[in-house]
């Protein structure tokens, strides 16, 4: 799912602090891509003690790194599985880590492999439980509020980054307006849902699958204040993995019904929550189909082929609100499609030659 670029390699400067951490005998091998820039990840072994670590280095992001360090001594002090951080360094220039590794298997892994409908249930209602422990977090740092501003802003990612920068298209006045027009209506709309922390991307590449049915949660140093159903959305529509909408219906429903407060359910009925809920699930889809359209123009290839499946998935949610629904002919018209089409088809050609270039050399 994620390549693994074995020309990347920590510095030597890293490496030599990871041996004076760990000792001198250490085996680094290289992990897959990781969507944040200047981010590096690698997988380390003690040869001395078989002991398994994740080696992280960090380039020109100092502000991320500390709230990684930060955020994951609170959160694994209130009950949530984070990964400890065993030892850091911090610099003007570069950033290193030595973490728990949580072993291969994401969630997104296991799910692939075709679990049986008990042992999906099993695991998404570890989830649902994951998500209400982020929102009832005390966190002892200011963190950010997730406003209309930020959710309008993300859904723009859509236009300037894939329309204009990945496929060079421009819109008409009449559907910019339309557009606009639909941007605004999310916006208010999710505006109107309760408040609580949130992991901010809570999706099955984030999880990951340990021992004793024990859930590993990544990439959480974004964690905000926002919708109480916006972690929800992230996990039931994600955008590598595709639940059916009878399993997406009936979670929703579950959330709902056991960890939705009788205080919030007072203000909000199933039925308004389901709608909401839709609602933010279409807002990262504008969000993310900007934000891999952007990676893909920074050289991480692969977060192109992710965004059909996003584009047929924002589509069939649009269908179920009259407001939204000629929205997905705006932005995935018969032309935009054959214009990405294309670049799907340069990619994989692309990406074939490299592999072929690479293991000539090896």
């Amino acid at each position: 799912m994620f390549p693994i670029h074995q020309k990347h390699t920590p510095t030597d400067a890293c490496v030599n602090w990871a041996q004076h951490c760990l000792g001198p005998k250490l085996t680094i091998s290289a992990m897959a891509e990781h969507a944040h820039q200047n981010k590096y990840h690698f997988s380390v072994i003690c040869q001395k003690t078989k002991q398994r670590f994740l080696l992280v280095e960090t380039h020109n992001d100092i502000s991320s790194s500390l709230k990684f360090t930060t955020t994951t001594k609170i959160l694994r002090k209130n009950g949530i599985h984070t990964p400890q951080v065993h030892h850091q360094k911090f610099s003007t220039e570069a950033c290193w880590m030595i973490v728990d590794h949580f072993g291969d298997e994401t969630m997104l892994d296991w799910l692939n492999q075709r679990p049986t409908e008990r042992q999906q249930n099993i695991v998404i209602h570890h989830c649902l439980c994951e998500i209400q422990k982020f929102q009832k977090q005390k966190i002892e740092y200011p963190i950010p509020t997730y406003n209309t501003e930020k959710i309008r802003n993300d859904m723009q990612r859509c236009e300037t980054d894939y329309l204009q920068n990945l496929l060079g298209a421009s819109l008409s006045p009449r559907e910019k307006a339309h557009l606009a027009h639909a941007k605004t209506y999310i916006s208010e709309q999710i505006e109107k849902i309760p408040n609580a922390p949130m992991h901010f991307d809570f999706h099955s590449a984030n999880i990951m699958m340990l021992p004793e049915k024990t859930l590993g949660i990544l990439d959480f140093q974004d964690i905000q204040i926002g919708p109480i159903n916006y972690d929800l959305a992230s996990l039931l529509t994600d955008h590598y993995y595709h639940h059916p909408h009878l399993k997406i219906s009936h979670t929703i429903q579950k959330f709902y019904d056991e960890f939705v407060s009788k205080e919030h359910q007072s203000q909000i009925s199933a039925q308004l929550f389901t709608e909401m809920t839709q609602l933010i699930a279409i807002q990262r889809h504008l969000k993310n189909i900007g934000i891999f359209s952007k990676l893909y123009l920074q050289g991480k290839k692969h977060y192109l082929n992710h965004i059909p499946g996003m584009m047929h998935r924002l589509q069939q949610l649009c269908l179920q609100n009259e407001i939204l629904a000629k929205l997905p002919g705006i932005i995935w018209s018969s032309s935009l499609a054959a214009n990405l089409d294309k670049k799907l088809i340069e990619n994989q050609k692309q990406s074939t030659n490299e592999s072929v270039i690479e293991t000539s050399v090896q």
